[in-house]
């Protein structure tokens, strides 16, 4: 399973702004949200390697959000990092990494891509969709795991003497089939109920909207 790592600081009401990482355990990869100071020895702490950081997400570009972001971007450059990194941001961070780049004479030798976030799905991978809904310049984003699927009844399948194999794999995504004789199966007989996908959603103030309330079904963290 995937893991949320948060960081040390606890909660603040005078200062919400917040740093924290997704594991993707299957990939290695790890998801960056913001970027404080001492961020990254704050993820080596937590036996995080930050070299595994593929995305770094801005929910807004101020000194608490950024402030860590060149000292992690120099640290990569001098563990010999290849891979090229994608930065998720407001607009704005292009200036900020060019001009911190012209005044500390700093080159980075792998890739920096940047999106600049709009409402709508900004990442799809792996098991997680990333949306972002910007209104009056205010920017909440929603990260929504894929839903699983229930498991599949055997027993039942046995009583309609289907064949086990991509059929059954069919059946479980609640696919339904018409047989020889007129017998129609549906997959959700077959299978228990799905499980919702796990929903989280990253909000930058303590003062929140109902619209923004109902869409973090699960839990929210202010960030």
């Amino acid at each position: 399973m995937d893991q949320i790592i948060l960081n040390n600081y606890l909660p603040n009401l005078h200062k919400i702004s917040k740093s924290f990482a997704l594991k993707l355990i299957q990939s290695k990869e790890i998801w960056l949200f913001n970027c404080q100071e001492g961020c990254q020895h704050n993820l080596i702490k937590k036996n995080l390697k930050i070299n595994n950081i593929s995305k770094i997400i801005f929910t807004k570009l101020d000194t608490d959000n950024i402030s860590g972001l060149i000292g992690l971007l120099s640290s990569l450059n001098l563990i010999g990092r290849k891979e090229n990194i994608q930065i998720y941001s407001p607009e704005g961070i292009d200036n900020y990494l060019d001009l911190s780049k012209k005044y500390s004479q700093t080159n980075f030798k792998y890739k920096i891509y940047i999106y600049q976030l709009q409402t709508g799905l900004v990442i799809k991978e792996y098991n997680y969709k990333l949306y972002i809904f910007i209104k009056n310049k205010e920017y909440a984003l929603y990260l929504i795991s894929r839903e699983k699927y229930g498991q599949f009844k055997l027993k039942k399948a046995d009583i309609f003497y289907l064949i086990e194999g991509p059929l059954y794999g069919q059946l479980k995504q609640d696919n339904c089939f018409l047989l020889p004789d007129g017998t129609i199966i549906q997959g959700n007989y077959f299978k228990n109920k799905n499980m919702t996908g796990k929903q989280i959603a990253l909000i930058k103030h303590k003062y929140h909207t109902r619209t923004q309330n109902e869409a973090s079904k699960i839990y929210a963290i202010k960030v």
